[in-house]
């Protein structure tokens, strides 16, 4: 049986949790790497009245939107998340705006 589904080829955000250096703080850290070893990281406070895969979800939009910039009618979209013991890795692809916004508004 063949699998007919066309994989995402997107970019992989890794978030992980961690724990500030010097105030002791519970943060949620994310994390891009490509071209040559270059990275972009993000940082957001842990907030432990929400939901710890909501965090880190939106931890890795956050990161893409900010530092690749896409055409207004074009957003990020996670289409794959998966997970280690450290470690979120979520999976990511271009997506109509107003498409992503009406799913997003019928949830």
């Amino acid at each position: 049986m063949f699998d007919t589904h066309t994989p995402s080829q997107g970019p992989v955000v890794l978030t992980r949790a961690a724990t500030h250096p010097t105030s002791g703080a519970d943060l949620l850290v994310a994390t891009h790497k490509r071209d040559g070893g270059r990275a972009w990281r993000m940082t957001a406070s842990y907030d432990y009245g929400r939901n710890a895969y909501e965090q880190h979800r939106a931890l890795a939009l956050a990161l893409l939107s900010k530092h690749f910039e896409l055409q207004p009618s074009r957003c990020w979209q996670l289409v794959a998340m998966g997970h280690d013991q450290n470690h979120y890795f979520h999976t990511a692809e271009t997506a109509n705006a107003d498409v992503v916004a009406a799913i997003e508004a019928v949830q």
